[in-house]
């Protein structure tokens, strides 16, 4: 149930802030006026930050052609009212006018005259053509298209005191976009900060792509070094497709395509952000281990579908949405595991958190202009989670190192207890005096024994082969001690494969303090199977009867703490370790996972 709830309580979060960035588009889609006749022109001030200020009227556009309509007296109050955001798409040649003045009856107009447009269209200024951006026509095969980015120099006498009547040709036969309504945006202001704005417009998306590529770089590399690393692969993508996304953005201001080359712009930036938005997901699911995560991913991409079936065209705000669901999913998935203790994770919370409520206030500047402080916040989050991360992975590899050293005294001690020397010793004597052949091959086993172990000590892997034949010379040392018999029998193993040092030599000494076996000859059996996927299992069963002290908490204690910190070191995070009572006696089971998996 808890799982379900925190489900659905992500899900409610990604479709809450997707209606929030749909209402608002909706919002900015609307036009501004109704297409109504009306009879005198209304005039309204504009005030931009940083422009002088001018004063307008309301559009009125007319379908059909003639020349006369250009002329500053023509009568237009029986024409459509309209905005430059609700134009027909492919209807036709239309005609637009409206009137501008300064911002009082002595104050000139700026010089500068700046239109951002996909059809193509005349512009005469009081009766007088002074530009063309491509040839506006009745037909897509007479249509040339223009840039969509134009510039027009206002001459003294034009930018005089007064109103002044703009009247505009157009077509809109290859803008490219399907919806049936097109638009455009026009600036009255000084030719240099013309300029300049084209400038700072085009210096942060550079900026944005240039970094982005650095950090692909850099992701790569370590992805190099660290093939196991998948949401390295996935940082790579991720940096490299909003690399391109920006770099789509500087075309813009470097090249200034025609119009009909900008429908194609958008499409590719809007696939390029739905890669962007699954990259991100798919780096935080596996980064995170969150379970099921290709559930999460195919779940993104489908919000990404959506998105982009949804999204009205003409807007381009396909980016916002697709960027503020995934930051939706990664919000979801970072809290969840933020409750579950990871510490890394809240960053990251916090940074996808701020891009989705930052790009959902304005998502049309998004984009363009917007992308990089909007999608700092997160890409910090993220860095943060993976460099805390790696932090504290050299601490637990200092840890390991450290641990390690204590390891290869504490193997080195295994055999070296003054009561196991003193025992066989002592039983070495007796074996002297009376059996001379068995004392030579006593010693020959405690020699050999003791090589082995030293050539163990400082090894984080042996070969079962070694493991195994460690633990047989310390059988018959120990049978030749008790006089019993004592044998290991493994089948099913693999004796190439690499194993802890006195892994299973810990489980054999623990049995004989912990157990006590009444037949004979005692037999260890040793069993090993390997799956498909390469995890290895090993079944190690020794017999004999339990002591009553340590039934209920299980045999073992120093030693079986010896045999978890050895397969820690030696597999870190990739083992498990189970035992249990038998009725024969203890069977200890031990899981190696191959390599970039985790137990």
């Amino acid at each position: 149930m808890t799982r379900l709830r925190s489900s659905l309580t992500i899900a409610a979060g990604i479709l809450g802030i997707m209606a929030l960035v749909w209402l608002i588009d909706i919002e900015y889609s609307a036009p501004q006026f109704r297409p109504s006749p009306s009879g005198d022109a209304e005039w309204t001030r504009v005030e931009p930050l940083k422009n002088p200020a001018f004063e307008r009227t309301e559009m009125r556009m007319h379908l059909g052609d003639d020349p006369a309509w250009a002329l500053p007296d023509h009568d237009d109050r029986s024409w459509t009212r309209t905005s430059s955001r609700d134009l027909p798409a492919r209807e036709g040649v239309f005609w637009l006018r409206w009137r501008l003045r300064g911002p009082g009856p002595d104050e000139r107009l700026a010089p500068g005259l700046y239109i951002t447009s996909v059809a193509a269209y005349e512009l005469f200024w009081d009766g007088e053509l002074i530009g063309r951006n491509g040839t506006p026509a009745g037909s897509r095969d007479a249509e040339r298209p223009g840039l969509v980015d134009r510039t027009f120099a206002l001459t003294e006498a034009q930018a005089a005191p007064g109103e002044h009547v703009v009247a505009m040709r157009l077509s809109t036969y290859r803008c490219g976009f399907p919806h049936p309504r097109s638009g455009f945006t026009y600036w009255i202001t000084e030719p240099a900060e013309l300029y300049a704005w084209r400038a700072r417009s085009a210096v942060i998306p550079t900026l944005a792509a240039g970094a982005m590529v650095v950090l692909a770089l850099i992701a790569s590399i370590l992805w190099l070094f660290q093939p196991g690393r998948r949401e390295l692969a996935w940082a790579v993508l991720l940096c490299l497709t909003a690399a391109a996304i920006q770099a789509l953005c500087v075309g813009r201001w470097m090249v200034n395509y025609p119009a009909d080359r900008y429908h194609i712009v958008i499409i590719g930036t809007a696939a390029l952000h739905g890669v962007m938005a699954v990259s991100l997901v798919g780096l935080v699911v596996t980064h995170l281990a969150v379970a099921r995560a290709r559930w999460w991913i195919a779940a993104t991409v489908v919000a990404v579908a959506v998105v982009a079936y949804v999204t009205p065209p003409v807007r381009n705000t396909e980016g916002a949405f697709m960027m503020v669901s995934a930051c939706a999913v990664v919000a979801g998935v970072a809290g969840w595991r933020v409750l579950q203790g990871h510490a890394g994770a809240r960053y990251l919370m916090i940074g996808a958190l701020a891009t989705g409520v930052w790009t959902s206030i304005d998502p049309r500047s998004y984009t363009w202009v917007g992308f990089l402080p909007r999608f700092l916040p997160t890409m910090l989050g993220a860095t943060v989670m993976l460099a805390s991360a790696a932090r504290r992975e050299r601490e637990e590899a200092e840890r390991t190192r450290q641990m390690a050293a204590r390891l290869e005294l504490e193997l080195l001690k295994k055999n070296l207890q003054p009561h196991f020397l003193f025992n066989t010793l002592t039983a070495l004597t007796e074996l002297v005096e009376q059996r001379p052949a068995d004392a030579v091959g006593l010693i020959e086993d405690l020699a050999g024994e003791f090589r082995l172990m030293a050539s163990m000590a400082a090894e984080r892997t042996v070969s079962l082969a070694q493991e195994l034949a460690l633990c047989r010379a310390h059988l018959r040392i120990l049978g030749v001690r008790t006089g019993r018999e004592y044998r290991l029998e493994a089948e099913g193993v693999d004796e190439d494969a690499p194993v802890p040092p006195a892994l299973f030599l810990t489980l054999i000494e623990n049995a004989f303090s912990h157990q006590r076996a009444s037949c004979s000859p005692v037999v260890f059996r040793l069993h090993g199977t390997r799956e498909a996927s390469g995890a290895v299992h090993y079944a190690f069963d020794s017999p004999g009867e339990i002591a009553p002290a340590r039934a209920s908490a299980g045999p073992g204690g120093t030693g079986l703490r010896y045999v978890r910190a050895r397969l820690e070191e030696s597999f870190p995070r990739r083992w498990t370790f189970l035992d249990g009572a038998t009725a024969q006696g203890w069977r200890s089971r031990i899981t190696i996972q191959e390599q970039g998996a985790t137990a």
